[in-house]
């Protein structure tokens, strides 16, 4: 334990003011925490001084605090104004005929194909004029996350295309063939927290099933899942037990096998429910998804939907070389759709922590400034930016994913200040600031420190036995500060780890800081 930069004298607390380092040091020491492990760096960005630290050159796991390097890397080298952009090409386009040798839609992991980019469901007022909550209805969440696909098709079919003589093609080459790190465990593999990535991708990689009882007791429940037809393989083993009886439903599903299997027991009656998964293969879905939505435009296709992941192929397709030519056919785009800013999406990574997004960004930067879109290329990316640029220890970091869900993610709070510190003057600054979370908006703050209302912005994180929260915070005294607070190996719920970290938050906005 370490206070920089002198203490504050007895004298000058006044009886509901906290001393922010006695407050620390006592957290610290005092079990249950005691056997954990705790980072701590509290940095004055106007002195250049350190005013607290313990363990702050000490490597932690980040969990979401992760977040920070993917997003102020394409800040820094995108741009945030930079948007994805993703054409369809009709390959031997007759417009006269409306017909099409194949069309090919050529991905760019754009992150935004789902309903978090839609405006949401209208306010209800009540006579009071009070909000009346309304029920999300799963059909309506599915249609906004086809709605770019429907705007595609749309724009397809403007264009004059009717006819689809050949396959309808996704290039999916923009991101290599992995689905998820390396590094991630066997128990992320089923859940919608870590749902595979693509460079084709709607709904950010999971898909509903509407679960509600069937006809009679004994009899099977219904279980329908909101995807193109054939694209969720499923054996439902759910059956409808006595009305007032406990819901039981199960589900099942190994990486290896893309068969969902649903079982257990729901009760007569009951309300029906919405399941989510993760999907096992997110392009071949959003493939069969723009197939069926060309198709309710009248545009008829003869051959097959297919996913290209070869390189060399797709570069030919592309030129209008298609299976069998031996000279390349025209080209033209049909459609296109360019995404919002990268503004508002790093925003609505930050503030939410949504691990999907923030690993589609990390592969669009391999893409965009690597090699490929790969995790080792985005890292790459990241490293160069956080070394080079930033000026952090390159022994502080050890990066493996985008979203922090892995467990092998190691940094140091000293690293995490140095950014924040850096991000605090850059030109884009102000927008990552503004994405951060902060009390009493929609976010991972919401909820936590009232007290520090339009005073705290920062970076939550949660992991089995891990907890983090780093950021900038204003003190009493109208002081800017920058810290970061990284907990791992408690071997406590989340509830009493927060719980020290915001005391030690409120005390340095609220208490007594050193100089």
């Amino acid at each position: 334990m370490a206070a920089c930069g002198g203490g504050v004298g007895p004298g000058r607390a006044g009886p509901a003011r906290l001393d922010f380092v006695r407050t620390a040091d006592s957290i610290l020491v005092t079990p249950p925490l005691d056997r954990g492990h705790i980072g701590i760096e509290v940095y004055d960005p106007a002195t250049g001084r350190i005013l607290y630290g313990h363990d702050n050159e000490r490597r932690f796991v980040p969990a979401s605090n992760q977040k920070l390097w993917p997003t102020t890397t394409a800040l820094h080298e995108l741009g945030p104004d930079f948007r994805y952009r993703t054409p369809v090409l009709g390959v031997g386009f007759d417009a006269t005929t409306g017909a099409a040798r194949a069309l090919v839609a050529v991905g760019r992991g754009d992150p935004t194909w789902s309903e978090r980019f839609y405006p949401p469901d209208p306010v209800v007022l009540d006579a009071q004029g009070d909000t009346v909550a309304v029920p999300r209805d799963p059909e309506r969440s599915y249609r906004r996350d086809l709605a770019v696909l429907d705007s595609l098709a749309d724009s397809v079919a403007a264009a004059g295309v009717t006819h689809i003589t050949g396959d309808l093609i996704i290039d999916a080459t923009y991101f290599d063939g992995e689905l998820v790190p390396g590094t991630w465990t066997f128990g992320n593999m089923n859940g919608t927290s870590a749902p595979p990535t693509g460079a084709f991708v709607v709904g950010e990689g999971v898909f509903r099933v509407r679960l509600a009882p069937g006809v009679a007791v004994g009899s099977d429940a219904t279980v329908v899942p909101m995807a193109p037809a054939g694209v969720v393989p499923l054996l439902n083993g759910v059956i409808t037990t006595a009305e007032g009886s406990p819901d039981r439903v199960t589900d099942r599903r190994g990486p290896w096998s893309d068969t969902l299997r649903l079982g257990g027991s729901t009760a007569l009656g009951s309300d029906p429910e919405t399941l989510r998964f993760p999907m096992t293969d997110p392009v071949r879905f959003a493939a069969d998804a723009f197939a069926q939505a060309l198709r309710a435009r009248g545009v008829t296709i003869d051959g097959t939907v297919r996913v290209v992941h070869d390189s060399v192929e797709a570069e030919a397709l592309r030129r209008g070389v298609l299976p069998g030519l031996t000279s390349p056919l025209p080209a033209r785009e049909v459609a296109t759709w360019t995404s919002p800013p990268l503004s508002e999406i790093v925003h609505n990574i930050l503030a939410p922590s949504q691990n999907w997004i923030a690993e589609q960004l990390l592969r669009t930067l391999g893409a965009e400034r690597g090699e490929r879109g790969g995790w080792r290329e985005g890292i790459a990316v990241e490293t160069d930016f956080l070394f080079d640029t930033v000026g952090i220890d390159p022994a502080a970091l050890r990066l493996q994913d985008g979203s922090g869900m892995s467990h092998q993610n190691l940094v140091t709070p000293h690293a995490v200040v140095q950014l924040l510190d850096y991000a605090r003057t850059a030109s884009w600054g102000p927008v990552f600031r503004d994405a951060l979370a902060t009390p009493g908006m929609r976010g991972t703050l919401e909820r936590r420190l009232p007290r520090l209302v339009g005073r705290l912005s920062g970076k939550t994180g949660t992991l089995s036995s891990v907890n983090a929260l780093s950021g900038y915070v204003r003190t009493q005294d109208g002081r800017e500060l920058i810290f970061s607070i990284l907990s791992n190996a408690s071997g406590l719920g989340s509830g009493p780890v927060v719980a020290a970290i915001d005391r030690m938050v409120d005390a340095l906005a609220n208490g007594i800081v050193p100089r």
